[in-house]
């Protein structure tokens, strides 16, 4: 061999070895990140579930926390064994500041720290819901399927988890259920992040494609084999799993949803008579000088109708709203909104709008500016090239976003049924249904967050999390039972 060649072999060997040392530092380096993953998700929901706990007692029970006068009060560090780490709860009464009570929650888990802050007002009737700080593209309070499409986010599921075809899951997926002898089943899809689950059940994880893949690491229950909960699809099979399978080390503790309530409608000493806008006709509607009942509104081809509120709160109480190509415009001034109770009937159809116009002195286009509250039981539907920026909640009535809609807001109900179908979008806000089942088809997306009691996604369906709606959400009631009542007023 001539020395040009063992100059070349020397090479090889040399690129090899390197290669080599490369690939196992690069490995370890991905180990590393999906292990701090996993700690930093058990601190998140530690310091969740702390939280949760301390609230509920001060909402409910009439506050059997140790609330200090003025000044700061430290519970803790309170270990918490099923999870294998710790919590501390803060508790500052700033009353000669801002008048909030502040409550800290921090997890702790391993090396890692999480910590949730949130700011309550004392008094003020029932207090403010508890909007929770849910970091989840879906949470389903029961089962989750997500057949095709993608998503960009995490998911929760207190059911079954599958992915029924070729879904691309972009984050990681927790599911808590300990009872189902299936609790995740993935056929060709993948999933780009890791699954924690609580199972033990042989058999409980399915393959039912060679091509079902997940990219992250596999926590199954404690105690329990992972080869054994998890088998690979056939003997011959590489894997279905590129990172490491391991047990979570305690049980994953459920995540509650908790339910608003339908707000109530404040006192409406006006009395104006119905409004119907047709033709050339455009109308005003002046509200500064309190709240108003009108029968009906009726907008179409193509008018308008503006009401102002300026800064004040103002509450317009409806039987009946009909927009068809009409327009229904909101003048504010500062954080001055407008809440409509629509009582019997709502409409609105293709080409119509509603709080799209141009506000240069509040919050322009903000959801913020205008609460629908029904209460009617036909279907609420969105679709045909409508623009709408505002809240609704919906009492128990199906609502459906259809193609061509452009929602810009979040949707509360307590409704049973939510369809999100062609090509409806519902930008970067939240749809929180705690007892619907929410299904979407063709090319339906939601960039924001969903709750749900049971979801299912077929098409081209996407879901993007974006933490936007945070800003946008209503200020709602929330009953409680204790002596002393809080409203939220930070949750971060």
């Amino acid at each position: 061999m001539g020395k040009y060649s063992l100059l070349i072999v020397s090479a090889l060997i040399f690129s090899m070895i390197t290669y080599s040392s490369a690939l196992r530092n690069a490995t370890f380096m991905s180990n590393e990140r999906m292990i701090q993953s996993h700690g930093h998700n058990q601190a998140h929901n530690i310091a969740q579930s702390a939280l949760a706990f301390a609230l509920r007692d001060l909402q409910e029970n009439g506050g059997q926390l140790t609330i200090p006068s003025d000044g700061t009060v430290d519970i803790g560090p309170t270990a918490w064994p099923e999870l294998n780490g710790s919590f501390t709860i803060r508790l500052t009464n700033s009353i000669n500041d801002d008048n909030m009570l502040h409550v800290i929650s921090t997890g702790f888990f391993d090396d890692h720290a999480y910590r949730v802050r949130v700011g309550l007002i004392p008094g003020g009737g029932g207090g403010g819901f508890p909007w929770p700080d849910f970091t989840n593209a879906i949470h389903s309070r029961e089962d989750l399927s997500f057949a095709n499409g993608t998503v960009h986010g995490n998911l929760y599921t207190g059911g079954k988890f599958s992915i029924p075809a070729n879904a691309t899951i972009n984050g990681d997926v927790v599911a808590v259920n300990q009872d189902l002898d299936e609790v995740v089943q993935i056929n060709s899809g993948t999933l780009n992040g890791s699954l924690y689950t609580n199972t033990t059940k042989p058999n409980s994880i399915s393959f039912t494609n060679w091509g079902g893949t997940i990219t992250g690491n596999l926590y199954v229950g404690p105690g329990a084999d992972p080869e054994e909960v998890a088998p690979n699809i056939s003997p011959w099979h590489p894997g279905h799993v590129n990172g490491q399978k391991s047990n979570v080390n305690g049980i994953i503790p459920p995540q509650e949803i908790p339910e608003p309530e339908f707000p109530t409608i404040s006192p409406t000493p006006l009395n104006y008579p119905s409004i119907q806008l047709q033709g050339n006709t455009n109308g005003e509607l002046n509200l500064m000088a309190g709240n108003a009942f009108i029968p009906d509104i009726t907008i179409r081809s193509n008018t308008s109708l503006t009401i102002n509120v300026g800064d004040n709160v103002r509450t317009l109480r409806l039987n009946n709203l009909d927009i068809q190509q009409g327009h229904l415009n909101i003048i504010t001034q500062g954080d001055g909104r407008l809440e409509i109770f629509v009582e019997n009937n709502f409409n609105i159809g293709g080409s119509s709008s509603m709080n799209n116009n141009n506000n240069p002195n509040g919050n322009e286009r903000s959801p913020k500016n205008l609460l629908i509250a029904y209460s009617g039981s036909e279907k609420l539907t969105f679709g045909g090239a409508q623009s709408v920026n505002a809240n609704f909640f919906v009492e128990s009535a199906d609502v459906e976003l259809t193609g061509g809609s452009n929602f810009n807001g979040n949707v509360i109900t307590l409704g049973d049924n939510v369809s999100i179908t062609g090509n409806a979008q519902n930008s970067a806000r939240m749809l929180y249904a705690p007892n619907a089942h929410v299904h979407m088809t063709g090319s339906g997306r939601v960039l924001g967050s969903i709750i749900t009691n049971s979801f299912s996604a077929q098409g081209n369906a996407l879901v993007s999390y974006s933490e936007d709606y945070k800003d946008t959400l209503p200020d709602l009631e929330s009953e409680s039972t204790g002596s002393q009542a809080y409203s939220i007023a930070y949750w971060n």
